[in-house]
């Protein structure tokens, strides 16, 4: 387990604690921070590239919440974008994944090094494939 140091614990995306997926629901965009001292959380921002469901998420304080891949709002495409945000409202964009994935898992292995595997494909196959990438570049 990952104790915070900072403030703040931040969630972005989702569909919410009491929605169920494809019953007409819209996905979120927003990403809200919890205020750890206050212990209130509130709306910090939102995704640059709209609502995403089934993204991988993990958090590591080297690298603050990364975000790869997932649905796109009208659950019709897989995505190959990867995220960065310390904060909720301000984001990087690293190099996209190899191939577009939702349902799939995310793992920080350090502070450099970002493990994804598994999850449906772009033409929703079951993933057999892995990668890593070390701060630079993808690679199987």
């Amino acid at each position: 387990m990952v104790i915070p140091t900072e403030p703040f614990v931040v969630v972005c995306g989702g569909l919410g604690n009491t929605q169920r997926m494809y019953d007409g629901v819209t996905p979120r965009a927003a990403c809200h921070k919890l205020d750890v001292k206050a212990n209130m959380w509130f709306e910090a921002g939102e995704l640059p590239h709209g609502p995403v469901i089934m993204s991988g998420y993990a958090y590591h304080p080297a690298w603050g919440l990364v975000i790869t891949g997932g649905m796109s709002e009208e659950y019709s495409s897989r995505l190959d974008s990867v995220l960065v945000t310390r904060d909720g409202s301000s984001f990087e964009e690293l190099p996209p994944l190899p191939v577009a994935k939702a349902e799939h898992c995310l793992a920080i292995i350090d502070e450099q090094t970002l493990f994804v595997t598994g999850g449906l494909d772009a033409e929703g196959e079951r993933a057999k494939d892995a990668y890593i990438y070390r701060r630079v570049e993808w690679s199987l």
